[in-house]
């Protein structure tokens, strides 16, 4: 009987597990492994198949077997770093990934990055990026990751020096502008922000997204009017830049209005704008409303119910686009469930509410209130979670009105 090369067995292996077929790639690597116990790239896949799988802790011995056959292969520590990092060993999976590193591996410095980050050791993945930039200032990326790391960490004065520091080094760095009139934002500094957006569109006049950061520094100055013709430069610039489009249509709601009158007419010129915005994505260019699926959330119509209007059919006008919006965006990721367990509801939809205004206070007078008093009982079930310990006469009202009603710190 012919024996087929091992490296032939390999190749095919590799077909079979890059063409989602794991399972034969398996029968094919023990085959290798038959004739040769110590072949490190069939152990090597035999880690990758059961990694595929799920299968974490068998993906760990086979790779691990691996590396005793090529203790320098850095390919098999990060996909070790991987294995352990899905596990939930994070403390094992920095160590693969620094061990991929020390190997010659590049690739394992974001996921060592990251898995020091959700180790909580945020302090050694900052120190880790900025040595690399110490050897590398013009790797433009760690710039970019380093900012990314402090603000997700909140420092946002760090990430605002590290982003100073970044375009001082190349100033037509046109990402770090732009990570720098955000974070600037962020630290209530709109004139600064809108000082660093300029930059970034002396770099590309062109840019929407320049245009758009620009507008949205007057909303942070409450400069609603001054706002508009940014979002129109952006709109005019790139016809499909849905963040424009929804900005252009929910700015039309200030913060504060002077009269009763002033209210219709921002109420008018907000449905107007829903309109046109409803109509662009439905009738205009249809093709577009995938782009606006994922950026659904980024911003929408928060003070419209401070208008104290009837806004059921606003809303419903603003929702079912969005919805639509999400489905042509993702609705090939939604999966129907086989079997739908029973409800404990007795088939009545189940509604959380999380917020710490259940009391005298102008979210809930205003809109929570509303939204409660209103909801059918018969097809909703009611849950109210209450995050601050402060309680009034409202509080011990809006207990009455849902099935349960929890109180304090942690019970969001």
């Amino acid at each position: 009987m012919t024996t087929v090369p091992a490296a032939d067995l390999l190749n095919k292996a590799l077909q079979h597990l890059n063409g989602g077929n794991p399972a034969s790639a398996e029968a094919l690597c023990m085959e290798v492994i038959a004739q040769l116990p110590a072949a490190g790239d069939a152990l090597h896949i035999m880690g990758l198949c059961a990694f595929e799988q799920k299968r974490h802790a068998e993906a760990a011995d086979w790779l691990t077997k691996s590396l005793a056959a090529n203790p320098d292969e850095p390919g098999v520590w990060q996909h070790l770093g991987m294995t352990y990092e899905a596990a939930g060993k994070l403390l094992d999976a920095i160590d693969a990934y620094r061990y991929a590193l020390a190997a010659g591996d590049n690739d394992a410095v974001l996921p060592l990055s990251r898995t020091l980050c959700q180790a909580d050791r945020v302090d050694e993945a900052v120190a880790f990026w900025k040595q690399q930039l110490i050897e590398q200032p013009e790797n433009t990326n760690a710039w970019l990751v380093l900012g990314k790391l402090l603000l997700d960490a909140n420092r946002l004065a760090e990430a605002a020096d590290n982003y100073r520091a970044a375009v001082e080094f190349k100033p037509d760095f046109f990402d770090a502008w732009i990570c720098l009139g955000n974070t600037l934002r962020g630290l209530g500094r709109p004139d600064d922000a809108a000082g660093a957006y300029r930059q970034a569109l002396e770099l590309e006049p062109g840019s929407a997204l320049c245009l758009t950061n620009l507008g949205t520094t007057f909303l942070d100055r409450g400069e609603f009017d001054q706002a508009l013709p940014w979002y129109e430069c952006a709109i005019a610039a790139k016809p499909d830049y849905a963040t424009a489009r929804v900005l252009r249509c929910v700015t039309e709601l200030p913060m504060l209005y002077n009269s009763t009158a002033e209210v219709e007419q921002m109420r008018s010129r907000y449905l107007s704008a829903l309109d046109a915005l409803v109509k662009h994505y439905t009738v205009v260019v249809l093709e577009e409303l995938p782009k606006l699926g994922q950026v659904v959330g980024h911003t929408q119509p928060f003070l419209l119910p401070y208008q104290q209007r009837n806004d059921r059919e606003a809303q419903a006008q603003y929702g079912d686009l969005m919805c639509r919006a999400v489905n042509a965006a993702y609705g090939r990721y939604a999966v129907t469930p086989a079997h739908r367990p029973a409800s404990p509801d007795k088939g009545r939809l189940r509604i959380a509410i999380i917020g710490a205004h259940f009391c005298g206070h102008s979210v809930w007078k205003a809109i929570t209130r509303g939204w409660v008093e209103q909801l059918d009982r018969k097809k909703y079930t009611l849950y109210g979670y209450h995050t601050s310990p402060k309680s009034d006469t409202q509080t011990g009202y809006a207990k009455r009105l849902f099935h349960r009603f929890v109180q304090g710190p942690r019970s969001g």
